[in-house]
């Protein structure tokens, strides 16, 4: 906590003495804060965001002290807000969990399958769908959450044709008597 109050001494001046002296207060003024509360406000002081506080100064401890105060009340008011919405009962005939990308993307292959799609390409970024956007089958649909593009149904990839394979090659011969 003593490094925010550093920080905020070496952003903006005191109005009179030096931090040495005036520490004390300023301690007693943190006391049974939170570190979080502490650092949001000083990071808001420095920016200039407090109305009614200097811009070019350091707060007085009291001024430091109900900035902090305020920026706690706001957090506990948000904590309590969420533990509110958790008692709420869920009223609806039936509940349902959200899905995750996992689910989503499971689904979303079972019901190709189920289709019989075939994947035609994948991709790992936008910018590589964009390069491949020309060779979609036709009919064929792209879906971004997977980065999967399907062909049509009963659609076949077509298949890599068969080169027949290189004759091998005849290894050079060197003569053994080559005279350096």
């Amino acid at each position: 906590m003593a490094m925010e109050l550093n920080r905020l001494f070496r952003c903006l001046e005191l109005k009179s003495g030096s931090p040495d002296e005036k520490i004390e207060g300023y301690l007693i003024a943190i006391h049974g804060t939170t570190y979080h509360a502490l650092q949001t406000t000083v990071n808001r002081i420095i920016r200039g965001e407090i109305k009614g506080m200097s811009t070019k100064f350091c707060p007085t401890p009291p001024e430091l002290s109900a900035a902090i105060r305020e920026e706690m009340d706001f957090v506990q008011k948000q904590v309590d807000l969420v533990a509110e919405r958790a008692m709420i009962s869920d009223n609806r005939p039936v509940v349902l969990r959200p899905k995750n990308f996992e689910d989503r993307a499971n689904e979303l292959r079972a019901r190709m399958a189920a289709a019989g799609r075939v994947v035609a390409f994948t991709v790992n970024s936008h910018d590589d769908f964009l390069r491949k956007r020309h060779s979609i089958p036709k009919g064929g649909e792209y879906f971004a959450i997977t980065g999967e593009c399907y062909g049509p149904p009963g659609w076949v990839p077509p298949v890599a044709e068969e080169r027949a394979p290189a004759p091998p090659s005849a290894p050079i011969e060197q003569p053994d008597d080559i005279q350096w």
